[in-house]
């Protein structure tokens, strides 16, 4: 357990400290949007990574509240996909529907919002039908990184395969949340 904790602290701060890359290039570079919602991905997962799972924030700051870690928790999900989804769109903005991604930032804003405010009771129940749309989300993030490849757009064959590895690893946190199934950390 001890080295699980240390792994995710590792990670996520490895994970912060690109964030905060990106989004350095993002202020003192040319301005790509593309960078600017990759940092604001890296930062809002970095809590998901010590803020879950084997808890290893909890563990070094055991004071804190439970009302507002499970909130963070929460939050810090539908943050990142949402971020990940401008990320997506913003590199393939002619392949991506523009009504769609409109439509799936909507959706996770209003459950960002019912999780600042709802009680956790109502809140946690909205999760399953969320994953379900990013499992959705991540099958269309596919499909338009497929049509990027197609048209020839630059670095679609590495996004592709980046993406197509992140939807395996996106599945199978997902099944987590559901099943038994975990990675073997060693």
């Amino acid at each position: 357990r001890e080295n699980a904790r240390s792994y995710d602290v590792f990670l996520a701060g490895c994970l912060f400290m690109g964030g905060l890359f990106f989004l350095g290039l993002f202020a003192f570079g040319r301005k790509d949007k593309a960078t600017l919602y990759f940092s604001l991905f890296c930062l809002a997962y970095t809590y998901r990574i010590v803020g879950t799972d084997e808890y290893s924030l909890h563990h070094l700051f055991p004071t804190i509240s439970w009302f507002v870690t499970l909130r963070l928790e929460y939050l810090s999900l539908y943050a990142s996909v949402v971020f990940l989804g401008l990320f997506n769109y913003s590199l393939y903005p002619h392949e991506f529907n523009r009504q769609l991604m409109r439509v799936f930032v909507g959706i996770s804003m209003v459950l960002f919002t019912v999780t600042l405010f709802a009680h956790s009771v109502f809140y946690t129940r909205l999760l399953t039908p969320f994953l379900i749309m990013v499992v959705l989300k991540l099958v269309y993030t596919v499909y338009v990184y497929v049509l990027g490849y197609k048209n020839k757009r630059s670095g679609a064959l590495f996004s592709l395969i980046s993406t197509f590895i992140l939807c395996i690893l996106g599945l199978i946190i997902i099944s987590g949340y559901y099943f038994d199934v975990r990675p073997n950390r060693g």
